[in-house]
């Protein structure tokens, strides 16, 4: 009975097996829904760039560069020089370094974090009261109108303002600047650059700035004469 049974099932199941036009084999793999092939490449080589490399006058963007030579000819001492030398740049003065505001297209912050980036050499300025510094060292000055957000960050809604200083790797020599203005102003600054070799180079500066002021301060010479006067009254 029971191999009558055996040979009853087996022989349903190779029938419904050439009903559905499929015969399978115990030596023959069972395929799936998907196929995968293995196929011998030759090396594959990527190459990505993240960021492009391109020079400031090709980018799609309002800008203003000034080298060193343009800089000394252009007479600008700082910063808030630039002020009179790019369009759209504007840094009033408030009587104090440590109020400097910077606006680019009407954007800026007088209080709080800045509105306009300041880098120097890829290094950011995050306080505002470090924008107003004179010159002894740069090389050149990049003004960037506009959001700069995309590369630089937070800051950078007005614009970006990239300052860079002279590497001695590149430059060598000694530089002397000496200026006199009335008012008794004098300012005086001596740079050395120098290269060792390809790996260490270094450079030295002295900076002297003085400022007269434009008024004299009469009370504090009265004050003494006063002083000795009442001295001999009271002998």
């Amino acid at each position: 009975m029971k191999k009558l049974l055996m040979t009853i099932s087996l022989a349903l199941l190779t029938g419904q097996a050439f009903a559905n036009g499929i015969l399978v084999k115990e030596s023959d793999p069972v395929q799936g829904d998907t196929i995968t092939r293995v196929a011998d490449i030759e090396e594959i080589v990527v190459v990505a760039t993240p960021k492009e490399n391109t020079r400031l006058r090709q980018q799609t963007l309002s800008s203003s560069s000034f080298s060193n030579a343009e800089i000394r000819a252009r007479g600008v001492t700082s910063i808030k020089s630039f002020s009179t030398q790019v369009p759209n740049l504007y840094i009033p003065t408030y009587g104090s370094k440590l109020t400097t505001s910077t606006y680019i297209r009407g954007i800026g912050s007088r209080i709080n974090t800045p509105a306009v980036g300041l880098y120097v050499d890829n290094i950011t300025y995050l306080n505002k009261n470090a924008f107003d510094f004179n010159f002894s060292e740069i090389d050149r000055v990049d003004v960037l109108r506009g959001p700069q957000g995309t590369l630089y960050g937070r800051n950078t809604m007005g614009g970006l303002i990239r300052v860079y200083t002279k590497s001695p790797f590149d430059y060598q020599g000694t530089d002397l600047q000496l200026s006199a203005a009335t008012h008794n102003a004098y300012k005086a600054s001596v740079t050395h650059y120098h290269r060792i070799s390809d790996q260490f180079a270094f450079s030295a500066g002295f900076y002297f700035d003085h400022q007269g002021g434009f008024f004299k301060n009469v009370a504090k010479n009265n004050e003494a004469k006063i002083g000795r006067a009442s001295c001999r009254e009271r002998v």
